[in-house]
């Protein structure tokens, strides 16, 4: 299956942006390590830990198994598996919409389902806070979300994320959402 994403530059690319917003520098993970993902190292203090995980918008329906990865960069990635079969076949490489790929001649549907632009970071959330990390190594980190699908979150959006934050008990002392959009500042949702 086609990769995606290269996550040790998605690590350091999050982590960038909170430390710049945070004035402190972040530091790359020592490899032979699985956790955290990177530390953001404050001007005076010690190191705090950095966990990042993707924001992906939730597919209704889709096949929720953790052990494959996420329902919609799992089709993302398919798509682009059978654009590179339709590529070498004919030598035409066609558009992909909704993790599917289209001809020439076909026009993408029209959503129809009301856009939720803070569902996906919820599931982020929700699924890294029920993680087996020891407790107290998650309350000394911050969670640094990747928000793939949209730009800046508004205030509203923020409060609400927030409050569900606090709703199932994330146990990190901060939250971070980084947009996929590069030049837009990390935004502290806690």
């Amino acid at each position: 299956m086609a990769k995606i994403f290269d996550t040790d530059g998605l690590e350091r690319r999050v982590g960038q942006e909170i430390a710049k917003a945070r004035g402190c520098t972040w530091k790359r993970k020592d490899p032979r390590e699985r956790w955290p993902d990177g530390w953001i190292n404050p001007p005076s203090g010690r190191s705090i830990p950095l966990e990042v995980v993707q924001a992906f918008p939730p597919q209704p329906g889709a096949d929720r198994d953790d052990t494959k990865g996420e329902p919609w960069p799992r089709a993302y990635a398919g798509a682009l598996d059978e654009v590179n079969r339709c590529y070498q076949e004919t030598g035409r490489r066609p558009s992909i919409h909704g993790g599917k790929p289209l001809d020439a001649d076909q026009v993408p549907p029209p959503i129809t389902d009301p856009i939720d632009p803070i569902a996906g970071v919820r599931v982020a959330i929700k699924k890294k806070s029920t993680n087996k990390y020891g407790l107290q190594e998650a309350r000394r980190a911050i969670l640094g979300v990747h928000h793939v699908q949209w730009g800046r979150l508004t205030p509203d959006e923020l409060k609400r994320t927030a409050d569900y934050a606090r709703q199932i008990g994330a146990p990190f002392c901060e939250i971070w959402v980084v947009s996929e959009y590069k030049g837009e500042p990390a935004q502290q949702v806690v």
